[in-house]
């Protein structure tokens, strides 16, 4: 995991991340089942907390 982690440091990915507290960019992506999902439909009805898993299922 520690080498993983390096490895990702290394490609730079750290100065294209969203900083904490900053506001994220309107998005749209597929849920599970295909559907397109839009933040800010999501948003219109409240606050939206996003959570990102990775690995394989």
């Amino acid at each position: 995991m520690n080498r993983a982690t390096e490895d990702l440091r290394r490609t730079g990915i750290l100065d294209r991340i969203v900083p904490v507290g900053s506001r994220m960019p309107a998005f749209a992506l597929a849920d599970h089942d295909g559907r397109r999902v839009d933040s800010d439909a999501l948003l219109a009805g409240g606050p939206l907390v996003l959570s990102f898993f990775r690995g394989s299922w």
